[in-house]
């Protein structure tokens, strides 16, 4: 039973302390071939208990350093990046799909490839897509974004999508400046979502009647909407609208 495998690192991080039992780690070394034979669905059931369990990081590393997650997950892990996320959440609650994202999602082709190899629900596979997908305008960064910024991110991607993506570029980011991290969280997690107080309508009322000259005014509009900071007045508004008629006329 191949499954005893996964199930050896599990407990170890469940109840174990220390370093691995020597014995049964050779043993799954020895016979890591036969994980192949695990349908999708056990591996990832047994996965994401493991990313939930007392000593998820130190183990991951341990399986990581023995070549074992690689051919499961067909993707490269990366276990200082999970254990620095580990430490981010430390005192919320677990979040296994995080834990996931954290360990081997970069990009949003990562996270199509893992949907089909652990055949992920759809719910959980759109929010590893959804939060790679926020994360590709974060890479690179060593400090949080600025409060417009983390506005935008929250208007395009949504709630969940930016919290899990700042996580994620804290964690890729360079140790330090834990207290503005933490506050850029903060900030996404009490702000309300932008919501573009326009549609079609307000162009149609103004004589733009064909379809696609209605979405690019649209585009335009909400463009010019984010670069002012997201104003909620009337007068703005009606300012943001008649220069965006301007530029289309």
């Amino acid at each position: 039973d191949y499954l005893r495998i996964l199930r050896f690192f599990r407990f170890s991080a469940d109840f174990g302390e220390g370093p691995l039992d020597s014995a049964g780690r050779s043993a799954a070394i020895r016979q890591k071939d036969g994980l192949a034979n695990l349908s999708r669905e056990r591996i990832h059931a047994e996965l994401l208990k493991l990313l939930c369990a007392r000593r998820a990081a130190d183990v991951c590393a341990e399986i990581c350093a023995d070549g074992l997650l690689h051919p499961l997950l067909a993707l490269a892990p990366n276990p200082a990046r999970l254990r620095r996320v580990v430490a981010i959440g430390d005192g919320l609650p677990q979040d296994p799909l995080l834990r996931l994202a954290a360990l081997c999602v970069k990009l949003p082709e990562d996270a199509a490839r893992l949907r089909e190899r652990l055949r992920l629900s759809n719910a959980g596979a759109e929010r590893l897509e959804a939060a790679a997908l926020a994360l590709t305008g974060l890479h690179g960064l060593n400090e949080p974004p600025r409060p417009d910024e983390l506005r935008g991110l929250l208007f395009r991607h949504g709630r969940q999508a930016a919290g899990d993506a700042i996580i994620l570029a804290q964690a890729d980011a360079r140790p330090g400046q834990d207290d503005e991290w933490a506050r850029a969280r903060k900030f996404l997690q009490d702000t309300e979502v932008p919501r573009l107080p326009f549609s079609g309508a307000d162009f149609i009322a103004r004589g733009i009647t064909e379809g696609r000259a209605i979405g690019e005014a649209l585009r335009a509009l909400q463009a010019r909407w984010m670069k002012a900071g997201f104003p909620k007045d009337p007068a703005s508004l009606a300012r943001l609208l008649d220069e965006t008629l301007r530029g289309t006329a």
